[in-house]
C-alpha cells in the first residue's frame, strides 16, 4: 500500500468517531511509503484538538472542523462551506490516492416512547440531524472531489443492525439509518464507473456512552434488562475492535459498493 490519503471523519471529537481517526492514523503509521490526511469534524474544538494532537506525526496531518452542530439546520449552509474550506485547502497542495468520508454523526432519537406518542417537530430534527444533514455532506464530498483527482472515492455511512431490522421504540432511528443505508445504496449505482465505492458499516453493540444512554432510557423494559444483561456480562464490542474491522475492510478493498457490512460478518 502507498500513496497519500485523505480521510473525512464526521462526529469525532469523541467516540466511535474519535476511535475511527485513532486507528485509522495508527494503521498508517506502521505502513511505509503512506500518508494520511485527516478532517476531524465535530462540535467540541478541546476534543477535537486533543484528539488531533495524540495522533498527528510525520506521517499523519490533522485538520480541524469544530462547532459543527447538525442539528442546527438553519446554519447547515455555513458548517458545509467551513468542511469544504478545509477540504480544498488540502486539495491545492496534495494528490490523494484515496479519498473518504465517514459519517459517525447522529442522534438516538427518543427511546422512552413508541411511535403513537411521538412529536412530529421532535421526529423533524432527528431527520435533519441524522438524513438532511447526510445528504448534504455525501453531496458536498462527491462535487468536491472529482473522479479526476483521487484514484479512489469511497463513502461510508456508520450504520446498525436496525438500518434493516425495525425494533419497538427506536422508530425514528430505525427510520433515519434505513434512509441512511438507502442513499448509500443509490450513490453506489449512480457513481458506478467513476472509481467510487459507498459502504454501510454496522459496528455492533458498542461499549460507549451511547450504549449506556439506551440503558438508561430505553422504553420498553425486556429491552431494557437484556441490555443491562448484555453490559454485566461483557457482551459489548469494544470500539478499537470495532474501529480495527473498519479501516482494515477500507484499506483491503474488500467489500461490495453499496452493501452493509455488520461486524459480525467480518
Amino acid at each position: 500500500m502507498t500513496g497519500h490519503h485523505l480521510c473525512i471523519i464526521v462526529g469525532a471529537n469523541r467516540g466511535f468517531g474519535r476511535e475511527i481517526a485513532l486507528t485509522y492514523a495508527s494503521t498508517i503509521t506502521t505502513k511505509k511509503n503512506v500518508k494520511l490526511s485527516l478532517v476531524l469534524i465535530g462540535r467540541n474544538r478541546e476534543q477535537l484538538r486533543s484528539t488531533a494532537q495524540s495522533i498527528e506525526n510525520d506521517s499523519v496531518h490533522v485538520s480541524t472542523v469544530a462547532n459543527f452542530d447538525l442539528g442546527n439546520i438553519d446554519n447547515l449552509d455555513e458548517n458545509i462551506g467551513a468542511v469544504s474550506s478545509a477540504i480544498e485547502e488540502l486539495i491545492k497542495s496534495n494528490t490523494f490516492s484515496k479519498s473518504i468520508l465517514i459519517n459517525n454523526a447522529g442522534t438516538l432519537g427518543d427511546l422512552s416512547v413508541t411511535v403513537k406518542d411521538y412529536n412530529w417537530k421532535e421526529a423533524k430534527r432527528h431527520l435533519d440531524v441524522n438524513v438532511t444533514s447526510f445528504v448534504a455532506l455525501c453531496s458536498m464530498f462527491l462535487k468536491l472531489i472529482p473522479v479526476s483527482s483521487t484514484n479512489q472515492r469511497v463513502i461510508v455511512n456508520i450504520s446498525s443492525l436496525y438500518a434493516t431490522q425495525p425494533c419497538a421504540y427506536w422508530g425514528t432511528y430505525c427510520m433515519t439509518k434505513a434512509a441512511r443505508d438507502q442513499l448509500i445504496g443509490v450513490i453506489a449505482l449512480e457513481e458506478e464507473g467513476n472509481n467510487t465505492k459507498t459502504l454501510n458499516y454496522a459496528p455492533g453493540p458498542l461499549d460507549n456512552e451511547m450504549q449506556a444512554l439506551v440503558r438508561n432510557t430505553i422504553g420498553d423494559d425486556d429491552q431494557r434488562e437484556k441490555l443491562r444483561e448484555g453490559f454485566e456480562k461483557g457482551q459489548l464490542v469494544n470500539m478499537s475492535d470495532s474501529a480495527k474491522k473498519l479501516v482494515n475492510l477500507i484499506l483491503s478493498d474488500s467489500y461490495e459498493s453499496g452493501s452493509h457490512v455488520d461486524f459480525y460478518d467480518i
